[in-house]
């Protein structure tokens, strides 16, 4: 079944050092394969101009197609 079903691709997800999603499945999350879901983290403050994303996988291996960063003040 690979990763076509909820719980094979589970990940915790951290931004800036601060755990943000615990256990994310991307699968649950969207009802199905191939669907992009959208998930927002708001308000992270970023002190030394970069900021710094971490998956840690909880079942199969952590995966990102794409990332979209909007730098609200101070950029």
């Amino acid at each position: 079944a690979g990763n076509s079903t909820a719980g094979r691709r589970v990940q915790d997800i951290s931004a800036e050092g601060a755990l943000v999603r615990d256990n994310f499945d991307i699968f649950a999350a969207t009802g199905g394969q191939n669907r992009a879901y959208i998930l927002a983290l708001n308000d992270i403050s970023v002190n030394d101009g970069t900021l710094n994303l971490a998956l840690k996988a909880d079942a199969d291996y952590p995966s990102v197609a794409g990332i979209e960063v909007f730098c609200r003040a101070g950029c």
